[in-house]
């Protein structure tokens, strides 16, 4: 029930108290209506603040699943460099093992290749300054498996002459001129006259 004139007359006030009362009621009522509107608007206001904060905690939520751990990608990373750095030091190990088995007399390059496989890089280490430790070692097992890989070297010097024993019929000249100069000079010092007939002299 609203407050009128007529049922504040009907109370007998007098016009002048009645129109205070009427400005009164008329500020509270206004000022009871902007802040029902401030509510109104307010309480709109959090709704959309409220759906906005959900809608990011989900993004952020869904962000977070699809981010990966930083502790499994640095373990990731340094597995990859690990492997980088094992591969580089096998090369090094594989070039260094094979000048030592030029050095030890296998000469073909697909035995090389066919060597290098038979050997475990990994278990070979390199030294300080580069070079691969234990080298000898690591061929030893190769030269006693793989033996006809390695080339042998016999040390000769020149081969004994056996010049004829006597005269122009030991030796003819087409075998003397088949003679290398050592076994020629070898004649010519035991029988001067047989190397001269031989020479033609």
């Amino acid at each position: 029930m609203s407050l009128t004139r007529k049922m504040l007359k009907a109370l007998g006030l007098e016009e002048d108290k009645i129109e205070q009362i009427i400005e009164a009621h008329t500020e509270a009522t206004d000022a009871l209506k902007n802040q029902l509107k401030d509510a109104q608007g307010g309480a709109e206001s959090l709704a959309a603040v409220t759906e906005e904060r959900n809608r990011l905690q989900a993004k952020l939520a869904d962000m977070e699943a699809k981010t990966p751990d930083a502790a499994k990608v640095q373990a990731d990373f340094d597995a990859f460099k690990a492997q980088v750095e094992a591969e580089k030091a096998n090369a090094q190990k594989a070039a260094l093992l094979i000048d030592a088995l030029k050095a030890a007399g296998v000469v073909r390059e697909s035995a090389q290749k066919a060597l290098l496989k038979a050997v475990d890089l990994s278990a070979a280490t390199l030294t300080e300054d580069g070079k691969l430790d234990g080298v000898d070692a690591l061929i030893a097992p190769l030269k006693s498996e793989y033996a006809d890989f390695f080339a042998t070297t016999q040390q000769g010097g020149v081969p004994p002459t056996n010049p004829p024993s006597g005269g122009k019929a030991s030796v003819g000249k087409e075998a003397f001129a088949k003679m290398s100069v050592t076994e020629r000079a070898a004649i010519a010092a035991k029988d001067p006259q047989a190397y001269a007939a031989l020479k033609g002299e």
